[in-house]
């Protein structure tokens, strides 16, 4: 009984038979691989933060997919003069975010919504974030619309998501397909989906199996042949 189940299991989840199989030699090839990052998560985040911090002005910070709010707590962003907005499509992970935040002491607003269609004006955040959803909406395209119509003129566009780098091994590609991008519509940086009024765009193979993506919502208007508005 406990092996037909253990079937079925892997059966209904493939992905769960993957990681069993792909972990260990998926890690030894990480190990072994000679990738490093021309720019590091945790490098890259230090440069954007201290450039923000020579703004005299109070902030506004949005992430978008906050979950329970970790990811935008974690990665530097609580040292800037900053208000924050966070918002996520499932009320019970938006509530594991304001006992998190309120446990911290930071004020945040929170809002149940869609990336979407996000419920802000256009043109309000200093600073736009998604960490780790992008790759799996269904209309990725109009979530980066999105994200560039909430920033303001010159404001930061920053998200980040599966990509594996260029020299992967076999079995590095096989653990991507089977399991980290198993779920996703997107499996890369979808550069081409961005909307015309971001500009400076960077992409930056931070980890093995994932990138950060920055630009800046352009100064000028321009006008925008596709996407939200």
């Amino acid at each position: 009984m406990a092996l037909a189940a253990i079937t079925l299991l892997f059966w209904r989840h493939h992905y769960l038979f993957y990681i069993l199989v792909l972990a260990v030699p998926t890690k030894v090839s990480v190990l072994l691989s000679k990738f490093r990052p021309i720019e590091s998560f945790q490098d890259l985040h230090t440069r954007i933060i201290q450039n923000l911090n020579q703004h005299s002005e109070t902030l506004k910070i949005l992430d978008i997919a906050t979950g329970n709010c970790s990811s935008l707590y974690k990665h530097g962003w609580m040292k800037l003069n900053a208000e924050f907005a966070g918002i996520d499509l499932s009320e019970t992970m938006l509530t594991h975010g304001l006992y998190f935040m309120s446990d911290k002491k930071i004020p945040i607003d929170l809002v149940l919504g869609d990336a979407c269609d996000l419920p802000f004006q256009t043109g309000i955040f200093d600073v736009v974030l998604n960490y780790g959803a992008l790759n799996a909406m269904t209309d990725p395209r109009r979530a980066l619309a999105e994200m560039s119509r909430v920033a303001k003129p010159g404001g930061l566009v920053l998200f980040l998501d599966e990509q594996i780098y260029r020299g992967a091994s076999c079995i590095e590609q096989l653990y991507f397909s089977k399991v980290l991008s198993a779920h996703n519509l997107v499996d890369h940086c979808p550069v081409e989906l961005l909307p015309a009024d971001l500009e400076d765009i960077e992409v930056i193979q931070v980890y093995h199996f994932y990138y950060i993506c920055i630009a800046r919502k352009a100064q000028v208007e321009r006008r925008i042949e596709s996407g939200c508005r």
